[in-house]
C-alpha cells in the first residue's frame, strides 16, 4: 500500500540500518508511490543526508525535516514545484544548491 512504501521510505531516509541499506534504497524504485505523497515529517530522526529521488515527490507541499543532521540539500530538492512549506531547522546544513529558494 501507499502508507507501506512512505513508512519504508521514511525508514530509509533515517538510515534504519547501515550503509548498505542506504546505497541499496537509491536503487530502489518507489516510483508512484513517491508521486502521490502530499506531505511528508520526517523531523527528528537523525537523518544525515538527503536521496536524490526527493526531487520526484512532485505532489509534495509539506516536507518538514526538522531536528536532523541533514548537512547537505540535493539539487533535486529545486524540482519540487509544488512546496509551499519547508523546515529545515536545527540540522548541521552546510552546502545548499546554487539559487535555492530563489523564484
Amino acid at each position: 500500500s501507499i502508507m507501506n512504501k512512505a513508512a519504508d521510505l521514511a525508514g530509509d531516509l533515517a538510515g534504519g540500518g547501515g550503509g548498505t541499506q542506504r546505497e541499496e534504497m537509491e536503487d530502489e524504485d518507489y516510483g508512484a508511490y513517491l508521486r502521490v505523497i502530499e506531505e511528508l515529517d520526517l523531523s527528528n530522526n537523525l537523518i544525515e543526508r538527503l536521496p536524490a529521488k526527493l526531487g520526484h515527490m512532485s505532489t509534495l507541499t509539506l516536507l518538514k525535516l526538522q531536528n536532523n543532521r541533514i548537512e547537505k540539500i540535493p539539487t533535486s530538492i529545486q524540482k519540487l514545484e509544488s512546496l509551499v512549506d519547508l523546515n529545515l531547522s536545527r540540522n548541521m546544513i552546510i552546502e545548499i544548491p546554487s539559487g535555492f529558494g530563489m523564484p
